[in-house]
């Protein structure tokens, strides 16, 4: 069954959404420093992850309905009733994470920007399609098709002055998969809070799974180039695990009402906006592009268009009625 959400629904899940993609901005700037001060991307990654584990633990677990959450999802797993690559969530954000502290230095920022969210457009329209996500088969609209295709240009057109011409390699199949795991790691979380009736449950296991295999990749770069002599001295720097908490609840909550697809376009508006601020806010260098804006504005009307409903009657899900003779 298709299932096609409500105008206010939709409206709420972009405001939602938007605001989280924005946070997300935040916690890449948080991020970057911490990773520039200690020099390890891969400890960056794991103390990320690590602290928002540590967050759930100390504020989540105490409660008996997280607790029933995740001893329900683990029963559900022993008896196979839910199939236990679901929890592959966690290892998708830590794979993004990774190939993000790997392959930025060599393709760029900006082409990596670009190919993730080709991925994540893409991956989002087959999830909702496949209906793998909690809010269950999404059909393909022709307003859901072009605010896709009119997302995909925004991510152009705010990563043009940024671009390498040179990048356009084997490198780039990797953003498109990252970004594809991305809308797929959306979609499983939102199934495993469905299942465990907790978002918190399901931040749980993504952040347990996520800190694990990140703790083999910093394990292995600590061994390679030792621990960092140097570490943040601002509170500050230490908060975007509290983020990503955050981030990953509210994503798990609202991807189950507007879908895959239109959750993942409107982070993709939310960190654009968010971007725009901090630059504007506490900038780096020259401040945020004329392409930058361009691009945000672009993206803005792409969400738009996508969360609008359409006319009753109309597109390609609903076949239209013949008229009577008379």
């Amino acid at each position: 069954m298709t299932n096609t959400p409500t105008p206010l629904r939709s409206a709420s899940v972009v405001l939602g959404t938007t605001v989280l993609g924005g946070l997300i901005a935040v916690q890449s700037r948080i991020n970057g420093a911490f990773g520039l001060q200690t020099g390890d991307s891969y400890l960056t990654a794991l103390f990320n992850f690590a602290s928002g584990l540590l967050i759930l633990c100390a504020f989540a677990l105490p409660a008996p309905r997280v607790r029933r959450g995740i001893a329900t999802v683990a029963s559900r797993i022993r008896s196979r009733e839910l199939p236990s690559w679901m929890l592959i969530g966690g290892p998708l954000g830590a794979f993004f994470s990774f190939n993000q502290a790997a392959l930025t230095p060599l393709v760029g920022v900006a082409s990596f920007t670009v190919g993730v969210v080709c991925g994540l457009v893409i991956g989002g329209l087959l999830v909702d399609r496949g209906g793998l996500g909690p809010a269950g088969r999404m059909g393909l609209t022709r307003r859901r098709l072009l605010g896709a295709v009119l997302v995909l240009i925004g991510a152009v057109l705010a990563s043009l002055p940024e671009l390498r011409p040179g990048s356009a390699s084997l490198l780039l199949v990797v953003p498109l998969l990252v970004g594809a795991g991305s809308a797929l790691q959306s979609a499983l979380n939102g199934r495993i809070a469905v299942a465990g009736s907790s978002i918190a449950a399901a931040s749980f296991f993504n952040f347990l799974t996520g800190t694990l295999l990140l703790a083999v990749a910093a394990g292995a770069s600590v061994l390679i180039r030792g621990v960092p002599a140097q570490w943040p001295e601002s509170p500050l720097l230490y908060s975007a695990g509290v983020i990503g908490v955050v981030v990953i609840a509210g994503i798990a909550l609202l991807v189950r009402f507007g879908g895959v697809l239109l959750v993942g376009m409107s982070n993709v508006a939310g960190q654009l906006i968010g971007s725009v601020l901090v630059d504007a806010l506490v900038p780096l260098g020259a401040g945020p592009s004329a392409p930058l804006l361009a691009g945000t504005a672009v993206t803005l009307v792409a969400v738009i268009v996508a969360a609008l409903p359409r006319r009753r009657g109309s597109g390609p899900d609903r076949p239209r009625r013949r008229p009577r003779r008379t």
